[in-house]
């Protein structure tokens, strides 16, 4: 368990870094179907000729670049998914260390403050991720759906001082505790579990089943100077279990809001479609953004359009 805990620190931290770092770049390859958009993501379609008579492919391509920054933040969001799915493993393994080195704590990288876990490790894009853990049925400690304010990730939470001992006798691990904490119910044994917990090989099978109903809500802040525009918008993930989130589950994004903005161009993108969910399995995005970029030179409406995968399929046409 020590190992897999040290693996989890790091895919904690690349995932950390991953939905905060301005550094990453998209592909490197011309649009198809135009000659403008040389600065998008592979594939791209422009359909501009009806609303860019008369203007330079320079000058519609330094149009175009807010699109180029929308690609750019919205591929790093997608690390913010991943770290949702890292927390759901972390309050897993904390509580499955009980049997094993009993320790716990916050996972690198995040602060909290009662009930909200936070990770602001600072960088060009701003980004800001809290995160909510709420009850997944009604206990003593708290109605389905209130927020758990206890530490989740700290194992006096469930048992103070748990220690194992293994009776030979029965084949059955005990765990001596101190005293019962605010989480106990957690552990699916009820408000009152007996001192020592005995519990069976099947018990240590299913120690996390209750704990999995434990649902996982996240808000992501982001104020992003990209090399053209500033790309702003604050999203909510829907609230979803720990038990499916571990087993590959999507989840949405929804915006609360979503814009960006060029001074130097005097352009304004307002959202107008934002169905986007996050899939574990493949890392990547499903669904659509759709949004309108007026200002400048011309208007344009832009979509795109994710399959399972980080970059988009890029659409961009005149604005009726």
């Amino acid at each position: 368990m020590a190992n897999v805990r040290g693996l989890f620190v790091v895919g904690v931290v690349a995932n950390l870094v991953g939905c905060v770092s301005p550094a990453s770049s998209s592909p490197s390859s011309s649009a198809s179907d135009s000659r403008f958009g040389s600065s998008l993501s592979p594939g791209a379609v422009v359909d501009l000729d009806a609303c860019t008579e008369g203007l330079s492919t320079r000058t519609v391509d330094d149009q175009l670049s807010m699109v180029f920054d929308l690609e750019q933040s919205y591929h790093e969001m997608v690390a913010c998914g991943g770290l949702v799915g890292a927390l759901a493993s972390a309050v897993i393994e904390v509580v499955e260390s009980i049997i094993d080195e009993p320790n716990g704590g916050l996972p690198s990288g995040f602060t909290r403050e009662g009930g909200v876990y936070t990770a602001a490790p600072g960088g060009d894009s701003n980004t800001v991720m809290t995160a909510g853990f709420y009850f997944g049925d009604d206990y003593e400690a708290g109605a389905q759906g209130e927020r758990i304010e206890a530490n989740i990730f700290a194992l006096k939470s469930y048992l103070e001082r748990p220690r194992v001992d293994f009776d030979y006798t029965t084949g059955e691990v005990l765990v001596r505790y101190d005293s019962r904490g605010p989480l106990v119910e957690l552990l699916g044994f009820g408000a009152n579990p007996p001192r020592p917990l005995r519990l069976s090989p099947g018990d240590l099978a299913g120690i996390t089943d209750e704990l999995e109903k434990v649902r996982i809500g996240t808000e992501v802040f982001v104020d992003d100077d990209r090399a053209s525009s500033t790309v702003v918008y604050e999203l909510e993930s829907d609230r979803i279990s720990i038990g499916s989130i571990l087993q590959g589950n999507s989840f949405a994004f929804e915006a609360v809001s979503a814009t960006a903005f060029s001074d130097a161009s005097s352009q304004q993108m307002t959202t107008v479609i934002w169905d986007i969910a996050y899939d574990d399995g493949s890392r990547g995005l499903d669904g659509d953004i759709e949004y309108t970029v007026t200002g400048g030179d011309f208007d344009y409406v832009g979509t795109f359009e994710y399959h399972a995968s980080t970059w988009p399929d890029t659409t961009v046409r005149c604005a009726e």
